[in-house]
């Protein structure tokens, strides 16, 4: 491979044009202004260009730039020169259509880390560039405090040859202003800038610069990254005065052709003020950027030696969770032949459990499992492995319905589920329930509970087939949540049950189970003269006095050739 350089740069560009990453580092520009830090290398075939960074301590690719059918054979050159050179395999900058590409190329092949820090910043050009809009306000008015102050005193110019020494000495100022530690690559940006600035035509650069009473205030460096999308490279302004970053961008877009639609104004290196001021400009949306290492992973069940991980990541992941739940679950609850976990050598990256059970459908028992305790690491999440992970526990169970309850719906309908059980929280009019017919037991044993539970489902459809040892789980686990049975009872006889939690302004009924009617309108007037705030979780089959919201509860995987008919019920805590 050959050194970078800017007599040869052009044999790359064709390459970058078919690749067409619209990600700040596929830009010729980018690479050149950076080479004096990363002494990019390359090399080009006939259907393919490898790119690298190479140093002391070895080689960073880039992905390989060409149409996707010559991408395998990329790949396969640059893991045989990194195999040659004794040096770990590994990709950066890499857009999130080419790590899907890997994942499904190389399956369990790569571990994948999303770079937050690298993510390119993309804003709309035409709002940037009137400042029109409720978004653009605060920027609106910086601009308008500039011209109030500056309107006469100020002239924006396209750059020249004669604004070079202007910009040096600017820049000097600029970065003494600057710490040394919040920009350690002061030094190579400088160099890149001017190593731009002396081939200004020859790479086919823009910009502008702005003075203020005839002394140079700040100034722009920007490259066409695609036809539709111009790429700041370099902006700079005295910040002590108002609004003028806001009008140095401003007027360059103004000098710019209609047909250019974005700004790519590149990552923000993890500086939090650069990622406060960047995110401030309201950014219509961020190309993801993940690094690739080639590192062997493994699809398994868990097992002892994974369990101190697995309970880590269910804190890390679960913040609702505390130690005395966390604890109660992994000692009665959990079953390591339940859990499937993703890893790469001693590393746990992501995780997901299934419960299994029985569903009632038209009177029939149907084997089912309900996936939960889905995580990922953080470390680790946006790179895919949920998706090889649940891909694959979901091939184990092809003769099961199978269940799901989420934090973000839309996540599970690429894999087949859809909204089936929908859930009615009620704010109960307390004023409409007043005559109770029967007595409350706050001690109830889990037979009665269970015997009103399958009076309460004979008429419904869906429904979990529940034993008694169900309730004795969750009686120990829900109280951890300050959650109890409230049984309601008429001449001794169990006709139904609360699973309340009260707090100083409400109280919350997750799971109300009745035998008729005339029993649920009985124990809600339990609430009749409660200050309090009532909310209670119902199913679609009952209309009561109150103000009631509608959500998903459960989704279902096409999995079985199953009719779920009206009416549904289930409720799934834990």
């Amino acid at each position: 491979m050959k050194p970078l350089t800017l007599e040869n740069y052009k044999e790359l560009l064709p390459y970058l044009e078919i690749a067409n990453y619209k990600e700040y580092n596929s830009n010729i520009v980018t690479l050149l202004m950076w080479n004096n830090l990363y002494h990019m290398y390359f090399e080009t075939t006939d259907t393919y260009a490898l790119i690298c960074s190479k140093d002391e301590k070895g080689i960073l690719w880039l992905a390989p730039h060409c149409k996707k059918e010559y991408r395998k054979d990329a790949m396969e050159a640059m893991m045989r020169i990194s195999k040659e050179q004794h040096i770990p395999f590994s990709i950066c900058a890499l857009v999130k259509e080419f790590r899907d590409w890997i994942l499904e190329e190389y399956p369990l092949q790569f571990m994948i880390e999303n770079v937050i820090d690298a993510q390119d910043y993309i804003y709309d050009r035409f709002q940037q560039e009137s400042l029109a809009g409720k978004k653009m306000q605060k920027r609106r008015n910086h601009y308008r405090a500039f011209l109030s102050t500056y309107e006469h005193r100020m002239q924006y110019k396209p750059i020249e040859e004669s604004d070079h020494e202007a910009i040096y000495a600017f820049l000097k100022k600029w970065q003494e202003r600057k710490k040394e530690q919040e920009f350690d690559s002061i030094q190579a940006e400088e160099k890149g800038m001017k190593l731009l600035l002396s081939n200004y035509e020859k790479l086919s650069l823009r910009g502008g610069c702005i003075y203020i009473d005839g002394q140079l205030e700040a100034f722009l460096i920007a490259s066409y990254l695609s036809k539709d999308t111009i790429q700041i490279h370099i902006e700079k302004a005295n910040s002590e005065i108002r609004g003028l970053y806001v009008a140095i961008l401003k007027h360059f877009l103004e000098t710019l052709e209609s047909d250019v639609l974005y700004i790519n104004r590149e990552e923000d290196m993890g500086l939090e003020e650069l990622r406060k001021a960047k995110t401030n400009m309201h950014p219509i949306y961020k190309v993801k950027k993940f690094t690739a290492h080639q590192s062997s992973l493994q699809l398994q069940q868990a097992n002892d030696t994974w369990l101190p991980q697995i309970k880590q990541l269910w804190i890390e992941q679960f913040k609702e969770e505390s130690e005395e739940s966390c604890e109660y679950y992994f000692q009665n609850l959990y079953k390591k032949e339940n859990c499937w976990i993703l890893h790469s050598n001693d590393e746990l990256l992501c995780m997901l459990q299934v419960r299994k059970m029985k569903i009632s459908l038209e009177n029939k028992g149907y084997p089912a499992v309900l996936f939960f305790g889905i995580a990922t690491s953080s470390k680790h999440e946006g790179c895919g492995y949920m998706r090889l992970l649940l891909n694959h526990v979901l091939s184990l169970f092809p003769d099961h319905i199978q269940l799901i309850q989420a934090y973000n719906w839309d996540l599970y309908r690429s894999f087949g589920f859809h909204e089936q059980y929908t859930r009615y929280t009620w704010k109960l009019d307390k004023n409409a329930y007043v005559k109770c017919n029967g007595a409350w037991n706050t001690n109830p044993v889990n037979k009665d509970l269970l015997s009103a539970y399958q009076n309460f489902t004979s008429n419904k459809n869906g429904y979990r087939i529940r034993e008694e040892q169900w309730y004795e789980e969750q009686k120990a686990y829900m109280s951890l949540w300050d959650y109890a049975f409230l049984s309601y009872e008429e001449n001794g006889v169990c006709k139904g049950y609360f699973l309340i939690k009260e707090t100083d302004n409400e109280i919350h009924i997750s799971e109300c189970v009745y035998d008729s009617m005339e029993t649920l309108h009985s124990m809600l007037a339990h609430f009749h003269l409660e200050q309090r705030k009532v909310l209670l979780d119902m199913d679609s089959t009952v209309s009561l006095h109150g103000k009631m919201k509608q959500d998903i509860y459960m989704m279902v995987r096409d999995s079985l050739s199953v009719s779920f008919q009206e009416p549904l019920y289930i409720r799934e805590e834990i």
